[in-house]
């Protein structure tokens, strides 16, 4: 049995066997444990579940989302509207912005025809995949209810940007004179760009390799309020360290043999300097304040690994063990008879990743992925709960 099939596993015993009955938010109700770990080596095979199948272009494009770093139809850095995602046929975050939007139509509703009864009309609702809909094909409806507020994206990207109305002046300069006469002309809104901590992780991987400080939050306590979800995944960090060179060899070779790159007449070190081939290992661990695992655990595992790689590209290391951490990890009561099916079903071995290489982390597309001899078994239905 492979590492990941085998630790989801185990932990789905454990849960069931040693976990507690909590009410909680959403009115299923869940069995939980707090605090656990998993750990997963990145040259063992790609962490993604073989007992029933992961959507990996659900996977790919939220993961592309979450990094885009400027919004140009709504002008602002951080995209946090589903409308990208709709337009790439991946619907995993719509019932959130679709709750709101009910919310929404009922005040409206309310306000409007209660006045009197007499004009009392029925409450114009769009259905989920209508909604889902109207949002790929109306961009001034999914500017008006397809924005989940401040979640990753904007986080990762854009902690802290914001729009301040600024005051428009001209100034004229009279000749000859130290002094200007100033005209107000009123007032505009201005996006000030917040922290990029993507793009700042990246730059101190290169520049401090050793530091302890290569981290990433997304747990931003001025803005959770204003989130429809606050974040599940709220934090990770990354740690490097210097391969030996016997390791170094070894993977050198590993890596040729890979990609059949020619190496006649260069001794090994030679030709590791020719190819430019890296010097460290890359880790990363993340830790999840809230963990649905029949639905979100095997999702978030292969993102963030996901992210190891395309980092290790950005900075020339070999990605080495992704760790996850939990904090509230519960089973949903609605899964528990799914997850007992899971757990009984044999297991295939990992896939692959392919990655091309890009310049810079914002340049990827969902071509750049490929997961290789993926072999899985039928989903099993689990319904997520809002």
């Amino acid at each position: 049995m492979n590492s990941l099939d085998k630790q989801f596993s185990d932990l789905i015993k454990l849960i069931l066997d040693k976990g507690d009955y909590r009410n909680d938010r959403t009115g299923v109700g869940t069995t939980c444990i707090f605090g656990a770990q998993l750990r997963f080596k990145m040259e063992e095979g790609f962490p993604l579940l073989t007992n029933r199948r992961i959507h990996t272009r659900t996977l790919i494009h939220e993961l592309l989302w979450f990094l885009s770093s400027y919004d140009k139809k709504y002008d602002k850095f951080g995209n946090t509207n589903i409308k990208y995602l709709i337009d790439n046929d991946v619907f995993i975050w719509t019932e959130w912005v679709y709750e709101e939007y009910k919310k929404k139509m009922i005040e409206k509703w309310s306000k409007n025809d209660l006045k009197d009864e007499k004009t009392l009309k029925p409450i114009k609702m769009l259905s989920i995949k209508d909604f889902e809909k109207k949002i790929k094909k109306d961009d001034e409806f999914a500017l008006k209810y397809g924005d989940l507020g401040p979640v990753y994206g904007k986080q990762w990207v854009d902690w802290g940007g914001h729009y301040e109305d600024v005051e428009k002046t001209k100034t004229y300069n009279k000749t000859n004179a130290e002094t200007s006469i100033v005209d107000h002309l009123g007032w505009e809104k201005i996006y000030f760009k917040g922290i990029d901590q993507i793009n700042n992780v990246i730059k101190s991987l290169k520049e401090n390799p050793d530091s302890r400080r290569h981290i990433v939050s997304a747990w931003n306590v001025e803005e959770i309020e204003n989130a429809l979800l606050p974040p599940c995944h709220v934090l990770f960090q990354f740690y490097t360290i210097e391969m030996t060179n016997e390791e170094r060899i070894k993977k050198f070779y590993k890596w040729n043999k890979k990609n059949n790159v020619d190496i006649t007449g260069m001794s090994t070190t030679d030709a590791m300097t020719h190819y430019n081939f890296p010097t460290r290992k890359i880790s990363l661990q993340m830790y999840m304040r809230s963990v649905d695992v029949g639905l979100g655990l095997p999702f978030n595992i292969a993102s963030y690994s996901l992210l190891l790689h395309m980092i290790a590209q950005q900075v020339n290391m070999i990605p080495f063990d992704f760790v996850w951490t939990g904090g509230d990890i519960h089973i949903y009561s609605n899964h528990i008879k799914a997850l007992k099916e899971l757990i009984k079903r044999e297991p295939f071995k990992l896939s692959q990743l392919k990655l091309n290489k890009k310049d810079n982390i914002s340049d990827y597309r969902f071509e750049d992925f490929e997961i290789v001899d993926y072999q899985h078994h039928p989903n099993i239905k689990m319904d997520i709960a809002v």
